[in-house]
């Protein structure tokens, strides 16, 4: 008879952490965490309260955490201080905080996968906003201003040309950019994994 050898089993914690303090020290911290919890398929919590509206860096930073998680399909557990300085609808596609207060109620009622989101394909961007509070939108984006959402996309605080401002102030007014002392923030997040079908956007 053949032997069967029994390999011990690796404990994985069910959950990663990183602290608030570390992503105002390091931008880029987040990032690592994000891909962990994602390849574990593990938690990932945010240790301490999120107060936006008291460091502009922070803000930009956190909210880019929170499209990253919605894109990647990642458990979030974060804490939100007090109300944001923006609407609801701002922020009510992105993982929704722990229930402590009446902004974080709402949020977590409201909420729902693929809200506001968008797909990239060659030489277009598609986006679908279903946030509540305000109009439903289906944007096409392509040609050289697709090139300057890419951009927009990445890296916010770099541009490749002035061109690329017409493009935010049009984001922005129709509510799907956030401006910001540093740069402004692209609301809707990727899809990159399902259950969103890309055919929908």
């Amino acid at each position: 008879m053949k032997r069967v050898r029994t390999l011990a089993a690796t404990a994985w914690p069910d959950r990663l952490t990183i602290e608030i303090a570390d992503l105002t020290a390091d931008p880029s911290s987040w990032r690592p965490a994000i891909h962990a919890a994602r390849a574990g398929a593990q938690r990932l919590t945010l240790t301490g309260q999120v107060a936006f509206g008291d460091d502009p860096m922070r803000d930009v930073v956190v909210l880019r955490l929170l499209s990253e998680a919605a894109a990647q399909l990642v458990d979030l557990d974060w804490t939100l201080a007090a109300e944001p300085p923006w609407p609801l609808r701002t922020v009510v596609h992105l993982p929704p905080p722990a229930a402590t207060n009446d902004f974080a109620h709402r949020w977590r009622a409201e909420y729902r996968v693929g809200l506001c989101v968008y797909r990239v394909g060659p030489g277009f961007v598609r986006i679908r906003d279903l946030r509540p509070h305000g109009p439903h939108l289906r944007v096409l984006i392509d040609g050289e201003w697709a090139t300057g959402f890419a951009a927009l996309a990445g890296d916010p605080w770099h541009w490749p040309d002035e061109r690329a401002s017409t493009l935010v102030d049009d984001l922005t007014e129709n509510g799907l950019a956030l401006p910001l002392p540093t740069g402004p923030h692209l609301l809707p997040t990727r899809v990159l994994r399902w259950p969103i079908p890309q055919s929908d956007i």
